[in-house]
């Protein structure tokens, strides 16, 4: 007999020591297991879902969308500044004759400017006489009338060209209208007649 039990046999008698004694080791035989944790329990009776061990997210990293790059223009004026473009003018046969024993190099253009710039100032007088000239009737011939269109030796003229940037033909026009010319053609032409025929006139 253990200690506990003699202590019990000493208390309450033999009989009722050995009921007190079994009522005990059937009550221990009940309880849970005290080296069982509480975290077995609760896994014991957890659901199978929540069981499953949660993974930790993983963050996803998103690509930057690359953004079209927007082409960078600089203008420095007008578009057609540097851009040539024809000029036709009607002159003398004696002005295109002159031109191509005088031209020492130079383009059209160049000789087109310098005759005008040499007579800016008589711009205006030399217009006025070239569309007198350019008026004058042709002569009949024998018992036909003059007929519109027609001209006289003196007055039929032919085609020449030059090429002018946008930045000179803004020049040219200004030019134009301060000569009273009615045309760039007829500008350059009264021009060119004074300037190249009047100087081999004199040369």
């Amino acid at each position: 007999m253990s200690a506990d039990s003699e202590n019990l046999s000493d208390l309450f008698g033999p009989s009722a020591a050995a009921s007190v004694s079994t009522a005990a080791n059937t009550l221990a035989g009940r309880l849970p297991d005290r080296r069982t944790s509480a975290v077995d329990a609760v896994a014991a009776n957890a659901t199978p879902a929540a069981r499953v061990t949660q993974q930790p997210q993983r963050s996803e990293k998103t690509t930057p969308v690359a953004r079209p790059q927007t082409e960078h223009r600089h203008d420095d004026g007008d578009a057609d500044d540097d851009l040539p473009a024809q000029i036709s003018v009607y002159v003398l046969p004696a002005v295109v004759t002159t031109v191509r024993r005088t031209r020492n190099g130079r383009t059209n253009a160049q000789i087109a400017f310098q005759a005008i710039t040499a007579l800016r100032d008589q711009l205006p007088e030399l217009v006025a006489a070239h569309r007198r000239t350019a008026a004058k009737p042709s002569a009949a011939v024998g018992p036909f009338a003059p007929q519109p269109g027609d001209r006289s030796s003196s007055t039929r003229r032919v085609l020449w060209t030059f090429k002018a940037t946008g930045r000179n033909q803004r020049v040219l026009d200004k030019i134009v209208g301060e000569a009273g010319a009615g045309s760039r053609s007829e500008l350059v032409a009264a021009a060119l007649e004074a300037h190249l025929l009047r100087r081999r006139q004199r040369s």
